[in-house]
């Protein structure tokens, strides 16, 4: 119990975000709507090659991340990874789910810090709808 000195959570998710009706959460219609679609759209891009044609013409970019730029173009043309991913954005409800059954099993002693960063560029800080944004933001404070 005495190994764990502190815990440092990045973008955190309240799995209640993800708990609610679908056709009811104003989160969960941005989720849909927005985050995955636009995965979707890479996935589909992908695999159709026009990710690997916009790169070579210069239309796109891959964006600047840690790692190797010509590494960075492999994952955004392979449609295996887009793929990937869309399936983590699409099951993460079901993510959230099991963090929260694991944490009823061992939960965090009282003595452990906790730190929560919340970067600037996560989409729900750029949600045309203010109401996710604060959904958000009291997910966070429920973490």
């Amino acid at each position: 119990n005495n190994e764990v000195n502190s815990v440092i959570l990045f973008n955190p998710m309240d799995e209640q975000l993800f708990n609610d009706n679908p056709r009811d959460s104003i989160f969960m219609q941005h989720w849909r709507t927005t985050i995955v679609s636009a995965q979707q759209f890479r996935e589909i891009s992908a695999l159709v090659g026009m990710t690997r044609m916009a790169l070579l013409f210069g239309v796109i970019d891959v964006p600047a991340t840690a790692g190797n730029e010509t590494y960075n173009k492999h994952i955004a043309c392979n449609y295996h990874h887009q793929l990937s991913s869309l399936h983590e954005f699409s099951l993460l409800n079901e993510t959230a789910q099991q963090v929260h059954i694991l944490s009823q099993f061992k939960q965090i002693p009282d003595g452990v810090r906790k730190a929560v960063y919340v970067s600037t560029d996560i989409p729900y800080n750029h949600a045309k709808d203010v109401r996710v944004r604060h959904l958000w933001e009291k997910g966070v404070e429920d973490v």
